[in-house]
Formats: structure tokens, sequence, C-alpha cells
């Protein structure tokens, strides 16, 4: 399980899922309002 969890991580270092990642971190470390000003800038 756990060889099959790394092969996963590993694959997914390098997509979108790191980007999703740090996405979900930066939001939740409050990046949520810089993401909102660049949104409601853009709109």
């Amino acid at each position: 399980m756990e060889f099959a969890l790394n092969v996963f991580y590993l694959k997914c270092q390098y997509s979108l899922c790191t980007l999703g990642y740090l996405f979900i971190v930066l939001f939740f470390n409050g990046g949520y309002k810089i993401l909102g000003d660049i949104y409601y800038a853009i709109h």
C-alpha cells in the first residue's frame, strides 16, 4: 500500500496535484485574501 502511494505521489509531484496542494495550503494560510483581491480585480 505504501509503495502504491509513493508511486502515486511521484506521478503527481510534477503535475496539477502539486498546484492543487499549493492552492489548498495557500488558501488555508490566508492566501484566499490575495486570491480574492485578484478575483475582484479581474472581475
